[in-house]
């Protein structure tokens, strides 16, 4: 994995005050492509949607041998803020010198969305490493077309790596929540720090809001995570949900719970390494309503000796005939219970859902998967 810098001249945009972009590092993946990565600053008077960035590339003797259309990862940059951008060039083209042109791109103020992190985490998988989170709607709209941007910066304080990802699912009504995961490929091993940034579309009128912003944050602060694991086994709670395999998986089958039906699921398969510190878990459900008469809501506890003690119920109490996915406990939440690895083995972790529906709705349940957060 090849990082080198290259001579770069940045030209400021056409506004008043101008628009930068700054490329702080360049690096060539395994396939040979070469990443320019950095920030697209805005020194503007207000806030600024749409930009386009022209990078044009040019060899020792200044010929011109590749042109590199490219946008910030937000829609919007706000008055003097900054967003992650990145242009690929593909193999065979040698690179000298660089320069960037702004495009035209509207000025306006936009709202900042109610829109929150949580459960921030890092995994890997082989050589890359995924950045994870949820996104929750605290606001009183929808949003859609959410995605969230991350850039990493060296101990230096330049970017060396970005990455993108929109949410699962990528609308998020008010009062859910969505997953994201940047893929993060050959992380430097003087990445220091991250930043991220979500950016967020409105219903109604249609319009781009401003970036909410995190960070920059301290890569070791991050706690690692399984990921979301799916159960593998399941048992009869009180009277059992029909089809209970059906929420084994992401699909469009579920599992189907009468009003105060329980139903156990299982055989997660946790391996965390040995000695590891549990910090939290968290329970996915993606589920809908039959029908949304009535008072209603899902219930999910957590067993750690096989089905004998249970913790205090959580309850995701949003009434929807569309499904959506709820998150249960989060990065820092143990459930009422100091947790070790025998507890989360397949023989001793249970997680028992019921469906608390008003007489003659049913739950639908899709997916009822588990991530567990800890320090090595």
């Amino acid at each position: 994995m090849k990082r080198f810098l290259i001579p770069l001249v940045v030209i400021v945009g056409v506004l008043a005050g101008g628009c930068i972009v700054q490329f702080s590092s360049i690096y060539e993946d395994a396939t040979d492509n070469t990443h320019f990565v950095g920030l697209a600053r805005n020194l503007t008077n207000g806030d600024v949607v749409s930009a386009s960035v022209e990078v044009r590339m040019y060899d020792s003797s200044g010929n011109l041998v590749a042109t590199e259309f490219a946008s910030p990862c937000t829609r919007t940059l706000q008055d003097h803020a900054s967003s992650p951008i990145e242009a690929i060039i593909p193999p065979g083209v040698t690179v000298d010198e660089a320069e960037t042109v702004v495009r035209p791109i509207t000025v306006g103020t936009k709202a900042v969305p109610d829109l929150d992190f949580e459960n921030i985490a890092i995994g890997e998988d082989g050589t890359t490493t995924h950045l994870t989170g949820d996104i929750t709607n605290n606001d009183d709209i929808n949003y859609y077309a959410v995605r969230v941007c991350a850039a990493i910066f060296d101990d230096h304080g330049d970017v060396v790596r970005v990455g993108r990802d929109y949410t699962t699912p990528s609308t998020i009504d008010n009062g859910d929540s969505g997953e994201f995961d940047i893929a993060i490929a050959d992380m430097p091993s003087d990445a220091d720090q991250y930043q991220l940034w979500v950016d967020a579309v409105t219903r109604s009128p249609s319009d781009v809001t401003a970036p909410v912003v995190l960070g920059p944050s301290n890569l070791s602060d991050i706690l690692e995570n399984t990921g979301l694991l799916s159960p593998t086994a399941n048992a009869i709670g009180t009277v059992g949900f029909l089809t209970p395999a059906n929420a084994y998986d992401d699909d469009s089958d579920e599992a189907t719970g009468d009003p105060d039906d329980s139903h156990v699921y299982s055989v997660y398969g946790i391996d965390l390494p040995s000695g590891a510190n549990v910090e939290g878990i968290e329970v996915r459900l993606d589920w809908f309503l039959s029908a949304t008469s009535g008072s209603n809501s899902m219930d999910v506890e957590l067993s750690w000796d096989g089905g004998t003690t249970w913790t205090d119920a959580m309850t995701d109490d949003v009434e929807s005939t569309a499904q959506h996915t709820t998150i249960l406990g989060g990065s820092s939440e143990d459930w009422g219970h100091s947790w070790d690895e025998s507890d989360l083995s397949d023989a001793n972790l249970r997680v028992r859902v019921t469906c608390d529906a008003a007489s003659g709705n049913t739950c639908e349940l899709d997916w009822i998967p588990i991530k567990v957060y800890y320090t090595p």
